[in-house]
């Protein structure tokens, strides 16, 4: 119970299990069957199913920190998706935890890797995470087995960063074909942290049953839409992420030629910068965005550790993480610490605040 509630069990808590358990016992064979009965019940409590803030106690001093408990509990559902380990747990019962130098040193524990990764490598890497299969489907030679591994790439092999992974690109497809508004949309969402506006009511539709649209590439499609007023102001903010991204089909494969034609990937922003294929728009994010995209880590990565989306009153939060990210050289290792050191990280979450 204890490990499962990740908190000191107390005697009404045993109690009321051990009744149970005793009104069990006449209904199994064995002694096992009956404590799986009772360990399952106690794997059913809200207190091993959902992050539970706080306390009776908590709430009527008035505190505004998590415990010690809290934080090794947001530590490890932060950093391993489970529950802490025993060092952790023992930390915070001993009150050492909140230590700065003790929390530094299961940071790094926890981590396993003491190799910083930068941030921008998401954008682009000279790198891949790929095992034979996927390096089949990429075109790169000479990768054995199932075992996924560090492959280092060229320019050649048009890869490298999120940007590029099949993954990305087949989940934004129509599963027949590319689909720039798909891809637009979740590189502004998703990279950038900047959704365009959701649809206006009676958008008219493509008619794919047209015959002059069928004979439309992608992007003729879509500058066709574009014409009508309707969807020209949104469009015009989505659809050049999309078409720089045209050279990947429906599952992510490189191509240079969609029905016989040269894949057409240029593209101008709204800004007017123009983009002419994934590598262009790759240039223009680590030389342009760097600050708006770390400033997206941040918020993402707060809001996966702290199991809540980012209100309007933790902007200020936000910004300053981002900035002590940006000046300690975009590390990962740097930007996981720098969130659970921070102010989000330590304090309880704030009623009512409404979603940024």
């Amino acid at each position: 119970m204890t490990r499962a509630w990740r908190r000191p069990v107390k005697d009404q808590d045993v109690n009321l299990y051990s009744d149970f358990f005793s009104k069990c016992r006449p209904k199994f064979a064995t002694f096992e069957e009956t404590i799986i009965e009772v360990l399952a019940t106690v794997l059913a409590a809200p207190e091993f199913l959902y992050l539970i803030q706080g306390d009776s106690e908590d709430q009527a001093n008035g505190s505004t920190t998590v415990s010690g408990l809290e934080l090794a509990s947001r530590l490890s559902f932060f950093l391993w998706s489970s529950i802490p380990d025993s060092p952790l747990l023992e930390l915070a019962l001993e009150g050492k935890l909140k230590n700065p130098e003790v929390l530094d040193s299961q940071i790094r524990r926890m981590l396993a890797d003491s190799r910083s990764q930068r941030i921008m490598d998401f954008l682009h890497s000279d790198y891949l995470m790929i095992n034979e299969a996927l390096a089949r489907h990429y075109g790169i030679p000479e990768v054995y087995g199932q075992e996924f591994r560090k492959v280092t790439v060229g320019p050649e092999s048009n890869r490298g960063g999120l940007l590029t992974t099949a993954a990305v690109m087949t989940m934004n497809s129509t599963g027949v074909d590319s689909n720039p508004l798909k891809r637009g949309i979740w590189l502004l969402e998703r990279i950038l942290h900047d959704p365009p506006p959701p649809p206006p009511p009676n958008v008219p539709e493509v008619d794919l049953t047209d015959p002059r649209i069928l004979s439309m590439t992608q992007k003729e499609r879509m500058a066709d839409h574009r014409n009508q007023a309707a969807c020209r102001s949104c469009h015009a903010k989505i659809d050049p992420w999309g078409i720089a991204l045209e050279n990947y089909d429906a599952i992510g494969s490189y191509r240079t030629k969609i029905k016989d034609k040269p894949v057409d990937s240029t593209a101008v922003l709204y800004n007017r910068q123009k983009l002419d294929g994934v590598g262009s728009m790759k240039d223009y994010l680590l030389a342009k965005r760097q600050d708006q995209f770390a400033r997206a880590m941040v918020h993402k990565l707060s809001s996966y550790a702290l199991g809540r989306p980012m209100s309007f009153s933790d902007r200020g939060e936000i910004d300053k993480m981002t900035q002590e990210l940006r000046e300690s050289g975009d590390g990962l290792k740097d930007l996981v610490s720098i969130i659970i050191q921070s102010e989000l990280f330590s304090n309880k979450i704030k009623r009512g605040a409404d979603d940024e």
